[in-house]
């Protein structure tokens, strides 16, 4: 994800950037007889899109296709619970930060995830980091994050970068509880390597979405 974090993210911090809206469509899909999951609405958020690329490895893995992919496969197993699931884009468009808060707004989700891939100019570091805004929401978005952090570890056995605040503009805007995942570093050869291969990319959703589940869980 192009973006400033801490000292070792000098590039331009394109969450504070500003386009069209190209389309957010739900998901209906519910598994018959899942009764209170049916209360329970996620909101996914693949970051980029379009001509945002984000991050990428060596101009060839694009951030805004990994997570994309990531994103489609958390949908269906959120859905076969009962979930109603939702995404803010689910082909290579733009859609603005604006317009993916005020959708996430309107939506009323139990959960707002934001779904990205990291960089950095030093091509050793790796792993995953939460990060939650600091919005009166945070005793949510803090709980949320730690559910999805442990079980993101037990299914990928990445390095876990622990929990970090900070107020992106996806999170600060949206009104309801929210985190949003870096899901390892492009950057680094050997996780780009990782988030290129299928398998891997369907450990990754399999964690974000037991880890959803199980804060969703606490929703019931």
């Amino acid at each position: 994800m192009a973006r400033f974090v801490w000292a070792c993210r000098a590039r331009f911090l394109i969450l504070t950037a500003t386009v069209i809206l190209g389309g957010c469509v739900p998901s209906d899909r519910k598994e018959t007889g899942a009764g209170s999951w049916s209360g329970i609405r996620i909101v996914l958020d693949p970051g980029h899109g379009g001509r945002d690329v984000g991050a990428s490895h060596e101009g060839s893995l694009a951030e805004k296709e990994v997570v994309l992919d990531i994103a489609l496969r958390v949908e269906p197993i959120l859905s076969r619970k009962g979930a109603t699931v939702l995404l803010t884009r689910r082909t290579d468009e733009f859609v603005s930060l604006t317009r993916r808060a005020s959708f996430g707004n309107d939506s009323h989700p139990t959960l707002f995830v934001s779904i990205h891939a990291n960089s950095c100019p030093s091509a050793e570091v790796n792993g995953f980091e939460i990060y939650y805004a600091e919005d009166g929401r945070e005793r949510d978005s803090v709980q949320a994050a730690n559910f999805i952090q442990q079980s993101l570890k037990r299914a990928t056995d990445a390095r876990d970068r622990g929990i970090r605040k900070f107020n992106y503009a996806v999170l600060a805007r949206t009104k309801c509880p929210s985190v949003l995942i870096e899901v390892g570093y492009l950057s680094n050869p050997g996780e780009a390597s990782l988030l290129s291969k299928s398998s891997y990319r369907k450990k990754v959703a399999e964690g974000i979405a037991d880890g959803i589940l199980a804060y969703g869980k606490t929703r019931l």
